[in-house]
């Protein structure tokens, strides 16, 4: 599901890999004109092949602000 609207995101994701791992995805957060928040996390479980993690979590903070107009010159 992905939800965004009213100042808030909530969004999740889930996929099998070709190995037959599961990873699942999952960002909340909140937005304004001029700054965000989000707190992403992962999980995988299972899988076979040479890269087989049978349980692997994450977790993520990004804050972002703007901080005024870019001074650069466009490319060409």
């Amino acid at each position: 599901h992905h939800k965004m609207g009213g100042g808030q995101i909530d969004g999740k994701v889930t996929c099998e890999t070709p190995g037959g791992a599961t990873q699942a995805m999952i960002v909340r957060g909140n937005y304004g004109n001029d700054q965000y928040t989000m707190n992403v996390s992962t999980k995988t479980r299972g899988g076979t092949g040479p890269a087989t993690l049978s349980t692997l979590d994450t977790t993520m903070k990004v804050e972002s602000h703007r901080l005024g107009d870019c001074d650069a010159k466009p490319a060409g």
